[in-house]
């Protein structure tokens, strides 16, 4: 699968477990960890401080299920980043 394919799952499972906490998006990489094995790290933005690491993990099994399910094999890394007061869809001129 190429990384649009996985962040359009990703997004769907994110903004069902994450909506509540001010789910903003996801970034998608392709990548080679520290033993040279072929991962996909995922970033999932947020604006709730007080997301719980309960959902994020639940997130990580439920996209590394479906991933599984369509063939993907990789490892997936699943990381937050917190957005505080950011505006991420509007450009700053």
């Amino acid at each position: 699968m190429n990384d649009d394919d996985i962040e359009q799952i990703a997004s769907r499972i994110l903004r069902d477990n994450l909506g509540a906490f001010g789910f903003q998006g996801s970034e998608v990489r392709s990548e080679i960890d520290f033993d040279g094995s072929p991962v996909v790290r995922i970033k999932a933005r947020y604006t709730d401080a007080n997301a719980p690491t309960k959902a994020i993990t639940k997130s990580m099994h439920e996209i590394r299920t479906a991933l599984l399910r369509e063939g993907e094999q990789r490892f997936v890394l699943l990381e937050g980043e917190y957005l505080g007061d950011q505006q991420i869809d509007e450009d700053v001129n």
